[in-house]
Order: structure tokens, then sequence, then C-alpha cells
């Protein structure tokens, strides 16, 4: 069963990378191995998936790989040679995720979300973007720009389409961390 495993990041080999512990038969697997390690990982909301970003490619660009908890198989989502892909979250049913893309020699940050079929575009910025969560329900993305004057912006988008539900700049320079949306609201 997958309340059986235990996965964490490790740098026994030289460079960060996945591993699982399965309790019930005491066995470590290393998961990855990346040349450069990973940077940051994720398990499915149904626990069947790892989602690793990792530095690959004569670019060194970051990539978003699924890997499947059972059997290990590894598969490359997003594909972009030119942009670095920044880990966001996963939609409560695991049915999709979403993610910041940057394009190489580009200042826009681009808010994504992966249904495991297709990327859409949902938010673009001019300032540094990141994800801080996607609420319970599904249907709202909580995202916080980071605004040069180091303050930072906190928007909802709707999850669908990309509409600005809602918008906070402070009026001085203010910084938010460990941003939620309440399951309820």
């Amino acid at each position: 069963s997958n309340d059986d495993v235990i996965s964490f990041i490790n740098g026994k080999t030289g460079v960060p990378q996945l591993w699982k512990y399965r309790r019930s038969n005491n066995e470590l697997d290393q998961i990855t191995d990346f040349d450069r390690g990973i940077e940051a990982y994720d398990i499915s909301p149904s626990g069947n998936q790892f989602v690793v970003v990792a530095r690959v490619g004569d670019y060194s660009s970051r990539k978003i790989f699924c890997i499947d908890v059972k059997d290990c198989n590894t598969d490359q989502i997003t594909h972009q040679e030119d942009a670095h892909h920044y880990w966001g979250d996963w939609k409560s049913d695991g049915q999709a995720f979403c993610f910041v893309r940057r394009r190489k020699g580009k200042k826009i940050f681009e808010v994504c979300v992966n249904d495991f079929d297709d990327s859409k575009i949902l938010y673009e910025s001019n300032d540094v973007v990141s994800i801080s969560n996607w609420c319970a329900d599904g249907d709202r993305l909580l995202i916080r720009e980071h605004k040069p004057d180091g303050s930072h912006k906190i928007i909802i988008l709707d999850a669908k389409n990309g509409n600005i539900i809602w918008e906070l700049q402070h009026q001085q320079s203010c910084v938010f961390e460990n941003l939620y949306i309440s399951p309820h609201g």
C-alpha cells in the first residue's frame, strides 16, 4: 500500500536524488538518477505518482517529470528546451497540476495547468510569480507576484480560465509567506 512507502531526497550519491523506503520489507530504493540531481518533488494526492523537477539537457533547463510510485517508470511532462519550470501544486483529485514556466531570454512568467495531455497558460506576468496552492475545491489557484520593490501581490485565479477572482497588493512594502486558501474558503 502507498502508506507503506516513505519518500525523501538524499544526496548520498553526490547530488540530491529521490528515494523511497518501504517499511514492510525494510527496502530502500533510489528512484531518480539525474546527473544534476533533483530540485523539488511532490507526491500526488492519490499517492501513485511522484513529480520531480530536475535540470536536464544542454541548457540545464528545469523540467518536470512524473514517476510511477510502484514501477518507477518516468515520463518527462514539460519539453520546452528554452524554458525553466517551477513546481506549483497538485489539483486535489490528482488529475492535473500547476507550475510556473519562464522562457529563457524573456521576462515573462507563465502560470500553467497540465492535465497530463496538454499544458494551458492561465496567467502571464512580467514579475516573478510563484504558486502558493491549488484550492481543495479545484476551482482556484492562489499565486504570489514578487514586485521589484520587494513587496508581494496576492492573486486568486480561476483554475479553468485564468480570470482574476481576487487580488491584493498592500500599499506599503509587504511580504506574504506560507499562503493557503482554506478548504472551505
